[in-house]
């Protein structure tokens, strides 16, 4: 009988999430229409160079803490140890906000050399400046994000998925239309913290005292999650360092255009294959 309930839990789980990707992936596939049909193949190509650029700090500099947040977690959190759960969220928030001020301030400096690997020119210094603010409500958005999935409220993590991804399409629009190719970087950074003011409502409704402990204890606790959150990093980052660097050669041998189209259709290829295991993962990875 707890083996028919929890078999129906998963399929109401992968049910919810395999609808949500579905909803997700045609606002992804609109997005690109529209910064097609308004930036045209270069603005899809230059708004992918950005993205694929930052991605590579974010995940470096984020230690695979979203990740083994979960995991730590769901195990309190099923335990039913309010205190145990309150020392882990309260260390996860704490080295969260650090790690995600160290991507902030990591895109900061490296821009010079972001813009000129990537672009070949000192022109896009002042534009990876700013994304550094992308960089850190991105961080904030997904450490709440691992927050709603540890402690299994699914509802609201769908939610907060697909109310970033709407809201995210909704505000770009103007900046694309009235702005053209220079509303990329605008629209990117608004986004990002539109999806984290949504994070931070979703999460509010986890109502758990913060631990009283120190920076000792928070710096000590937190090593724990980073040893094995630094090895899902460096898989993830090994991942977005081949992305970018395909899409750097991409638009170094080719044009931005080339880049605009490839990154169409691999969008289209990767989210189908990926629907459904994104949908599993999301009720899987807390249980395991």
């Amino acid at each position: 009988m707890e083996g028919a309930n929890s078999y129906r839990k998963i399929f109401k789980a992968t049910s919810l999430f395999g609808g949500v990707q579905i909803i997700q992936v045609l606002l992804n596939l609109v997005r690109g229409k529209v910064i097609a049909v308004l930036l045209g193949a270069a603005g899809v190509g230059l708004n992918s160079l950005f993205i694929s650029s930052v991605s590579l700090i974010n995940n470096i500099s984020g230690l695979g803490l979203n990740f083994t947040a979960v995991r730590d977690i769901a195990k309190a959190n099923e335990s039913d140890d309010k205190e145990r759960l309150s020392y882990i969220i309260t260390v996860f928030k704490r080295w969260l906000f650090a790690t995600s001020f160290i991507g902030f301030v990591a895109v900061i400096i490296l821009s010079p050399v972001l813009s000129q690997h990537t672009f070949k020119s000192s022109s896009y210094i002042f534009s990876f400046v700013l994304l550094s603010f992308m960089v850190l409500f991105g961080s904030l958005s997904a450490g709440n994000a691992a927050l709603l999935q540890g402690t299994r409220s699914l509802k609201k993590y769908a939610m907060h998925t697909l109310t970033g991804s709407l809201v995210g399409l909704v505000v770009s629009v103007p900046f694309y239309y009235f702005m053209g190719i220079k509303g990329i970087v605008p629209a990117l950074i608004v986004s990002a913290f539109i999806t984290y003011l949504f994070s931070i409502y979703y999460t509010s409704g986890i109502h758990v005292k913060t631990a009283n402990i120190g920076i000792r204890e928070t710096y000590t606790g937190g090593l724990d999650m980073v040893k094995l959150g630094v090895a899902m990093m460096l898989s993830i980052s090994i991942s977005s360092l081949v992305h970018y660097l395909i899409n750097t050669f991409i638009s170094s041998k080719g044009s931005l255009a080339d880049l605009g189209f490839y990154q169409a259709g691999m969008a289209i290829t990767s989210q189908s294959i990926g629907l459904v295991f994104t949908a599993m993962a999301v009720d899987y990875y807390p249980r395991l």
